[in-house]
């Protein structure tokens, strides 16, 4: 594939069109889920950042669904490199980067956990928002 730039522009463009930016429900940390019924993209992705890539069997369809999952500092590892060629999922990608720099700042002791818990919960509503709208404009 191209130079560098090229691949992260076209992850991003996979990324804005098929791809959920989201939050774990365990434990409050940034997850990333690219589902496909081709899974050579996904491939691209899984190489160059890593995270996990299955192949499930959809009934309905009688084929094949991959999805591409990255969760934690993975996950914003990849939209940090991703990000300046994101277009769609922004604001979703910014969500997550305020969630990282609210967990960092929890494990250095600059915030107590209740404020750790109440930035997670407002990140979590915001992401369900804008995963709603993006629905729907579909």
């Amino acid at each position: 594939m191209g130079n560098k730039r090229e691949v992260l522009s076209y992850i991003a463009g996979i990324m804005d069109g098929e791809g959920c930016i989201t939050m774990r429900t365990d434990n409050p940390s940034e997850c990333v889920i690219i589902r496909m019924n081709d899974c050579d993209a996904l491939n691209i992705i899984h190489e160059n950042f890593g995270g996990s890539l299955t192949k499930q069997f959809n009934k309905k369809y009688n084929s094949y669904t991959y999805q591409y999952l990255v969760a934690n500092k993975k996950a914003n590892n990849f939209l940090k490199e991703i990000y300046p060629f994101l277009i769609i999922k922004k604001s979703h990608a910014e969500r997550c980067f305020e969630l990282r720099e609210t967990i960092e700042k929890y494990k250095r002791g600059e915030i107590d956990f209740l404020k750790r818990v109440e930035i997670a919960k407002r990140v979590r509503s915001e992401l369900k928002m804008l995963n709603q709208r993006n629905k729907k404009e579909e």
